[in-house]
C-alpha cells in the first residue's frame, strides 16, 4: 500500500531488491532508539505497547528504515515519501533521521452530520491524515441536521437522515458495510476511527425522527429527554451499535456540548448515564469539555476547545454573525462557564484532548487569500463569521498546548486534534479548501513542535505536488512559492 502512495505521489516504482538503491526495513529494539524521546499521551486505540519512532537513513547506495514496529517503519516510509516529492534533481540527498511523534493522539474531528460525506471523500481524508502522520479520524456522526449511522430497532433516525439535510443538501448515511469498509481503510493506514454520536444537545434529527426523545428545553433548540425508559432503551442500542461498527476504537465520544437550556440535573443525569453504558461496553469515555461539569475520572478524556480570548466578544453583534440576539447571549453566558472546565477535569484525573477553537477550527475563515479566482470565490464563502479569521500561520508558530493551564505539564495532554465543522461547506470541494495546507500544521504541532512561518511555507511549496497528483484541492495561499520549477 506504501509503494503504491509512492508511486501516485510521483516517486518511482519499489520492487524486491537487495542491491544498490534499495529500501531496507530492519526491525530494532526501543533501546536502539533511546536517542528519541518516548511519546506522551493516549492512543485512540488504546495500545499500549505502540511505538512510531524511526531512524531514516539515505545514502548513495541505499535506504534503511529502522523501526521497533510495523506502525513506526510505516511513518519512515512516510518520511521518504514526503522526501521523494521534495526532491528537486531526481535523487534523494544523503540525510540521516531520527524522529517520533510528539503526542499518541493526532486527529482530525470530522463534521459529517451537516454535510454528509459519501465513503470516497472520507477515504480521501483519511490519505490526507496518513500521509501527514496524523492518526485519528474522528467522526461527528449525529447533530441536529443529519444522524449517519444505522441503530438496530430505530430505523427512522437514519431513514429520514437520507431525506436530505437543511440547506439543500443531499441526505445520506452509513450503512454497516461502509463504516466496516471504512475502519478497515483507516487500520491499513494506521489511522484509527473513533465515533461521536453528539447528546444530550444537537438532537434535532434524533427527535425529528422519535419525537418522544425530546426533552424540556429552556433553549432555543432540543434536548433529549433522560431519565425515561425509552431515552435508555435508545442510549442502550447507541452504544452498542458504536461499539460493534467501530472495534479499533478505545473511546466513545459521548458529545455533551452546548446542551443549551438544559437544567444541570438533567445534563449531569446523561453524562452519568451514558459514562456508565460506555463503560459496561468496555470502552472509555471521551466528551467535550463541558462534561467535567458534570461526571469526568483518570479514566476520561475532556476534549477542549473553548478558551480564554478565543472570541473577541467585545466586537461580537448578533447581526454581524447573523445569530438571533438571545442565541448569541447564550453561547457567551456558555463561554463564561467554561471558565472552570479543564480545572475540574484535571482535579479529577482526566486527560485533555486539545483543540483550541482560536487554532484548530478549520471551519474558521481563511485569513489568506487565494491566487486562483475560482478559489478565491469559494474561500470568501466558507467559514464561521463568528470566528475571526485563521492564517496558516496562526496555526503552525502558536503551540495548542500553550492555551490550558497545565499543573502536571504535558503528562496530562492526550494529544491534539483539529476540527472541521461543515454549516459553510457544501461538497467536497469546500471541504478540502478548508483541510489544506491546514493539516500540515497540525501535523507540525501534534507530530514534532512549532516552526517558523518561512520554513513551513516553504515545505508546503514542496509537498504540494503530491496533492496535485492526487487531485486533492488546496487553498493556493498568496505569499506561497506553489507551483515552483523541479
Amino acid at each position: 500500500m506504501v509503494i503504491d502512495d509512492i508511486i501516485i505521489d510521483g516517486g518511482p516504482r519499489l520492487v524486491p531488491s537487495a542491491g544498490c538503491g534499495a529500501v531496507t526495513l530492519t526491525k530494532v529494539t526501543a533501546a536502539d532508539l533511546r536517542d528519541l524521546p518516548a511519546t506522551t499521551g493516549v492512543r485512540a486505540d488504546g495500545a499500549p505497547d505502540a511505538d512510531e519512532r524511526y531512524r531514516l537513513t539515505v545514502t548513495a547506495e541505499a535506504v534503511e528504515i529502522s523501526a521497533v514496529t510495523a506502525e513506526g517503519a510505516f511513518r519512515g516510509l512516510t518520511t521518504l515519501r514526503q522526501l521523494i516529492t521534495a526532491s528537486t534533481e531526481g535523487r534523494l540527498p544523503g540525510v540521516e533521521i531520527l524522529d517520533g511523534p510528539r503526542f499518541a493522539w493526532r486527529g482530525l474531528s470530522l463534521d459529517v452530520a451537516r454535510t454528509f460525506h459519501a465513503v470516497p471523500e472520507v477515504k480521501r481524508v483519511i490519505d490526507m491524515l496518513s500521509l501527514h502522520k496524523l492518526n485519528v479520524l474522528h467522526l461527528h456522526l449525529t447533530d441536529d441536521q443529519g444522524w449517519r449511522f444505522e441503530v438496530p430497532g430505530w430505523p427512522r433516525l437514519h431513514e429520514l437522515s437520507d431525506q436530505g439535510t437543511p440547506g439543500d443538501r443531499p441526505g445520506g448515511h452509513y450503512t454497516d458495510a461502509d463504516i466496516a469498509d471504512l475502519v478497515a481503510y483507516g487500520r491499513a493506514r494506521h489511522v484509527t476511527l473513533v465515533p461521536e454520536a453528539d447528546l444530550p444537545g444537537h438532537v434535532g434529527a434524533a427527535v425529528g425522527a422519535y419525537p418522544e426523545l425530546a426533552g424540556a428545553a429552556g433553549g432555543p433548540a432540543a434536548v433529549l429527554a433522560v431519565g425515561t425508559p425509552r431515552t435508555t432503551e435508545f442510549l442502550q442500542a447507541v452504544i452498542a451499535s458504536e461499539t460493534r461498527l467501530f472495534p479499533d476504537a478505545a473511546f466513545l465520544h459521548i458529545g455533551a456540548d452546548e446542551a443549551f437550556g438544559m437544567a444541570h440535573e438533567a445534563y449531569s443525569h446523561y453524562v452519568e448515564e451514558v459514562s456508565q453504558l460506555v463503560a459496561q461496553a468496555g470502552r472509555r469515555v471521551l466528551g467535550w469539555q463541558e462534561h467535567a461539569r458534570a461526571r469526568t475520572d483518570a479514566n476520561s478524556v475532556a476534549q477542549q476547545w473553548i478558551h480564554p480570548g478565543m472570541f473577541p466578544f467585545e466586537d461580537l453583534s448578533a447581526d454581524a454573525i447573523g445569530l438571533p440576539a438571545d442565541m448569541l447571549d447564550l453561547l457567551m453566558e456558555h463561554f463564561t462557564a467554561s471558565a472552570g472546565d479543564m480545572d475540574s477535569a484535571l482535579s479529577h484525573g482526566a486527560t485533555l484532548l486539545l483543540s483550541p477553537a482560536s487554532l484548530l477550527y478549520f471551519d474558521r475563515p481563511s485569513a489568506e487569500s487565494s491566487i486562483d479566482p475560482e478559489q478565491e470565490q469559494r474561500r470568501t464563502r466558507l467559514g464561521m463569521p463568528v470566528y475571526p479569521p485563521l492564517s496558516l500561520s496562526d496555526i503552525v508558530t502558536q503551540d495548542p498546548v500553550a492555551t490550558v493551564p497545565l499543573t502536571n505539564g504535558v503528562e496530562s495532554v492526550a494529544g491534539v486534534e483539529g476540527a472541521v465543522w461543515c454549516e459553510t461547506v457544501t461538497d467536497a470541494a469546500d471541504l478540502e479548501l478548508l483541510l489544506l495546507p491546514r493539516l500540515a500544521g497540525l501535523s507540525e504541532v501534534s507530530w514534532g513542535a512549532t516552526r517558523a512561518w518561512g520554513d513551513h511555507a516553504a515545505a508546503l511549496a514542496d509537498q504540494a505536488p503530491a496533492w496535485d497528483r492526487r487531485g486533492w484541492g488546496y487553498l493556493k495561499a498568496a505569499g506561497i512559492a506553489w507551483g515552483r520549477q523541479r
